[in-house]
């Protein structure tokens, strides 16, 4: 359990490394008409992708699990 937790930390640590990286190089320059929304759907399906990989990583448990 600890591996995994250590392996998600680093995943978040680089996420992070990779999101101020992108920051930095969309703040300095604008690509032009309608790249702000281009830029805002696919952060909203990355977000979703996400959340849904999260889920069925922690939330969801197999059909054939019984606790009873």
């Amino acid at each position: 359990m600890i591996k995994r937790i250590d392996r998600i930390l680093v995943l978040l640590i680089a996420l992070v490394a990779a999101l101020i990286a992108a920051d930095a190089v969309v703040a300095a320059s604008d690509f032009g008409p309608g790249f702000h929304a281009v830029l805002g759907l696919g952060s909203c399906v990355l977000v979703v992708l996400v959340s849904k990989a999260l889920g069925r990583l922690f939330l969801q448990r197999p059909e054939d699990s019984d606790d009873a």
